[in-house]
């Protein structure tokens, strides 16, 4: 079980709340944090504090991480793999172009 899962599962039972109203809710916050993050802003969340990206690291991060698909891409197992490789390098592409400028 993923751990947004248990959360969810989780928040419904301690809220009395339907499943499916608090993973709306859940999926709602994380969209909006992930949104926020991807225009270079930070988010607050009350109780846990502040997260921002760190550009200097991320870039590093995106260049490691294109290598080792570059790699993946060299002998891919199945025209599955093939396409996540592939929607992989464009999110990629798409990340670095909105927080790490040249």
């Amino acid at each position: 079980m993923l751990i947004k899962d248990k959360l969810i599962e989780k928040a419904s039972k301690d809220t009395s709340q339907p499943l499916d109203l608090v993973d709306k809710v859940i999926n709602w916050v994380t969209k909006d944090s992930r949104d926020a993050f991807m225009k270079g802003n930070s988010v607050e969340l009350s109780g846990f504090g502040t997260l921002h990206v760190n550009n200097k690291n991320l870039k590093n991060r995106i260049a490691k991480t294109e290598e080792k698909i570059e790699k993946l891409l060299l002998a891919p197992k199945n025209k599955k793999t093939l396409n996540t490789l592939e929607n992989a390098i464009q999110f990629l592409a798409v990340l670095k172009t909105k927080t790490c400028p040249e």
